[in-house]
C-alpha cells in the first residue's frame, strides 16, 4: 500500500543534509573494478547486527530518471553499482532574450528501495521536494515550496514475504532542504524464522546553484537475515 502524505510549505528547521544518527560510525568505500558507475560517496558501517549504506549524489533537477541499485562488501570495503540507468542529458536553461527571467521553479524526487538479494523489491520511500531559486538576488536564493513523503510495501513480494509500513518521521525542512525517513517492517522475511526485519530509509534534498540539487540516501537493516538486504536508489 502506498500512502501519501500532503504537501506543506516547508518548516523552518534545520538544514536537511546532515546526515542520520551515528554518523562518525561511517567509514569510505571504493568502487569495485566492475562498478558500472563511481558515485560521489559511499559510506557504510555495520554496528551490533544493523547495517548502514549511505550514497551521496548530485545531479540537475531536470525531470529525468537514474536508477541503480547498489551492493556492498562490508568486509573489503567495496561496492558495485549495477543496473545503472544514467542521465540522458543535462539540465538545459533558456533565457529570454530581453527580459531574462531571475525565478525558476524546481522539484526534485528521490525514491530508497529495499531489495533482496535477487533484486526482488521489497519496500520503498519516496521524498518529494519543491523549491524556487531566485538567480537575481543578492541574499540566499532558495525558497521552500512544497513537500511530500510516499511509501510503498509489497504484500507480497513474488517470493512471498509480506512488508508493513512501520512510522515516518519529517527531519530537516527549510528554505535550505528536506529530510525524512521511514520505517518498514517484516515478519517472515528469514523463511519463517521467529524474529522481525527491519528496513529504514532516511532521504534528504538540498538545492545547488543553477538547477542541481544533492541528496543523500541511507539504508539501515536490522533483525533477521537483514544483511541480505541491499539498497536501490531512483531519483529525477
Amino acid at each position: 500500500m502506498s500512502l501519501a502524505i500532503p504537501s506543506y510549505a516547508a518548516e523552518v528547521l534545520p538544514p536537511a543534509e546532515g546526515s542520520p544518527p551515528n554518523r562518525q560510525l561511517y567509514r569510505t568505500f571504493e568502487a569495485a573494478p566492475n562498478s558500472e558507475v563511481v558515485l560521489d560517496s559511499l559510506q557504510a558501517y555495520e554496528e551490533n547486527g544493523k547495517y548502514h549504506v549511505r550514497v551521496g549524489k548530485s545531479r540537475p533537477a531536470n525531470g529525468q530518471q537514474e536508477s541503480y541499485n547498489i551492493e556492498v562488501d562490508f568486509q573489503t570495503g567495496i561496492y558495485s553499482v549495477q543496473n545503472y540507468t544514467p542521465l540522458e542529458a543535462t539540465i538545459e536553461v533558456e533565457n529570454d532574450p530581453i527580459t531574462t527571467k531571475a525565478i525558476y521553479n524546481y522539484t526534485a524526487t528521490v525514491t530508497a528501495k529495499t531489495l533482496d538479494p535477487v533484486n526482488i523489491l521489497c519496500n520503498s520511500s519516496t521524498l518529494q521536494w519543491s523549491w524556487s531559486e531566485n538567480t537575481s538576488t543578492t541574499g540566499y536564493p532558495y525558497t521552500a515550496n512544497s513537500r511530500s513523503l510516499t511509501w510503498w510495501d509489497a504484500q507480497p513480494t513474488s517470493l512471498g514475504t509480506y512488508w508493513y509500513y512501520s512510522n515516518h518521521s519529517w527531519g530537516g525542512g527549510s528554505d535550505s532542504g528536506q529530510s525524512a525517513s521511514v520505517q518498514h517492517i517484516n515478519y517472515n522475511f528469514g523463511g519463517g524464522i521467529a524474529g522481525t526485519t527491519y528496513a529504514e530509509h532516511y532521504i534528504s534534498i538540498t538545492p545547488r546553484p543553477n538547477g542541481m540539487y544533492h541528496y543523500y540516501v541511507d539504508l539501515e537493516t536490522d533483525g533477521i537475515a537483514s544483511n541480505l538486504l541491499h539498497l536501490g536508489i531512483e531519483a529525477n
